[in-house]
C-alpha cells in the first residue's frame, strides 16, 4: 500500500501570514475529514491519518517548524510513513500568482520559495506535487516583508473561498469522503432501512 504525504506549509508559532496560507489550507481539509490533528514528535509536525474508499492511505501535516526548514519535519515523516517523494503533495503560497488563483504543478523548481526548498533538499528530490495558493506581490514593500504580513480586510472573503475551493479540489483528487458526505450516506441508510 502506498502512503501519500499532504502538507500544507507555513510558519509554526507565528501570527497569521500569507506565507502561511498552506496551513490554512490543511487545517480546512482536517476539519472537512472530520479529523484531529495529533503532535508526533518524531517528525516535528502535527499529523493525522486518513484512508480513501479505495483505501489508500494518506498522513496530512503541518510542520511545527519555521518555513525555511519545514523540509525537516516533510522528511522524517515520509521517512516515518514511507512516503515517497513523488508521493508527498506540497501546499504553499505563490507570489507570482494573484490571491485567489490556483494551481497543481508536478515537479520542477521551487521558484524561489524557500519552504519548497527545504522540501527539496531535504527529500533529495523536485519531484513533489505542489499546490500553490495564490497571495499576490506587493509594489510597496519587499518580498519578505510581504509574506509575513496577514491578508487585508477586502482580501479576505476571497481567500476564505479559495481554502474552500482547494480543499475540494483535494478531496476530488484523492477520492476524500467529508464529514458531511459520511453523515449522507448514514442518513440514507437510515432511509432505507427503515
Amino acid at each position: 500500500m502506498t502512503t501519500t504525504l499532504i502538507v500544507g506549509l507555513g510558519n509554526h508559532g507565528l501570527k497569521p501570514m500569507r506565507h502561511s496560507v498552506g496551513g490554512l489550507v490543511v487545517d480546512s481539509l482536517v476539519s472537512a475529514l472530520g479529523l484531529h490533528w495529533r503532535v508526533e514528535g518524531k517528525c516535528i509536525g502535527y499529523v493525522c491519518e486518513t484512508h480513501n474508499d479505495k483505501e489508500d492511505r494518506f498522513v496530512l501535516l503541518k510542520p511545527r517548524l519555521l518555513m525555511n526548514i519545514n523540509g525537516r519535519s516533510i522528511s522524517k515523516a515520509a521517512q516515518l510513513y514511507q512516503a515517497s517523494p513523488e508521493n508527498v503533495f506540497l501546499i504553499h503560497d505563490e507570489l507570482d500568482y494573484s490571491v485567489g488563483k490556483v494551481s497543481i504543478k508536478n515537479g520542477g523548481s521551487a521558484n524561489g520559495h524557500n519552504g519548497v526548498k527545504s522540501a527539496m533538499n531535504c527529500l533529495n528530490s523536485n519531484v513533489m506535487k505542489r499546490l500553490r495558493f495564490g497571495i499576490g506581490r506587493s509594489t510597496s514593500c519587499d518580498v519578505t516583508s510581504y509574506v509575513l504580513s496577514d491578508f487585508d480586510g477586502p482580501e479576505m472573503p476571497l481567500v476564505l473561498n479559495t481554502v474552500d475551493y482547494c480543499v475540494d479540489l483535494i478531496v476530488k483528487r484523492f477520492e476524500f469522503v467529508t464529514i458531511a458526505e459520511k453523515l449522507e450516506r448514514e442518513q440514507k441508510d437510515d432511509r432505507t432501512k427503515g
